[in-house]
């Protein structure tokens, strides 16, 4: 479980450039990252 934390706040950090998370991702990312089929 620990190595899965780690790798997505890997991912999140190369996405975001900065101390932001996915619980703090505003509207515009969220259509932007989380496109729903």
């Amino acid at each position: 479980m620990r190595e899965r934390v780690i790798f997505a706040r890997k991912i999140q950090r190369e996405r975001f450039k900065k101390d932001k998370t996915n619980s703090e991702m505003e509207i515009p990312e969220i259509k932007k990252y989380c496109q729903i089929d």
